[in-house]
């Protein structure tokens, strides 16, 4: 039988960064009709899978990620909504012992909704 044993017994929670930083800019129309938000986000290097046996741990690599959403108040009780998210067109990316086990094209996704109030 063999039996894996965890690497490191001192280390940081799995899925917890030491550092993350947050960025947000928002516009709203005098006119109250239209809205405009940029967000970004960047987080440190965090533990997805204990190491074992000897191995270090598996990290995802910090992952910068810009945001922008605008909204358009078209009547009081309807709205369009347009979201851009990962405009820099990141990749998710963990490491084990300095090499890739997974690099992931997120890709950038738009979003477009018209929502209405009865």
């Amino acid at each position: 039988m063999l039996l894996s044993v965890i690497t490191n017994n001192q280390r940081g929670l799995i899925g917890h960064s030491k550092w993350v930083a947050n960025l947000q800019l928002g516009w709203d129309a005098d006119n109250g009709e239209h809205s405009a938000t940029l967000v970004y986000n960047v987080f440190g290097p965090r533990i997805i899978v204990p190491g074992v046996s000897g191995f270090e741990d598996a990290k995802e690599q910090p992952f910068h990620s810009l945001d922008a959403i605008y909204t358009w108040y078209v009547s009081y009780d309807s709205k369009l909504k347009v979201k851009l998210k990962n405009i820099l067109h990141e990749s998710k990316v963990i490491q084990q012992e300095g090499i890739d086990i997974l690099n992931k094209s997120v890709g950038t996704e738009l979003t477009v909704v018209f929502s209405t109030d009865f």
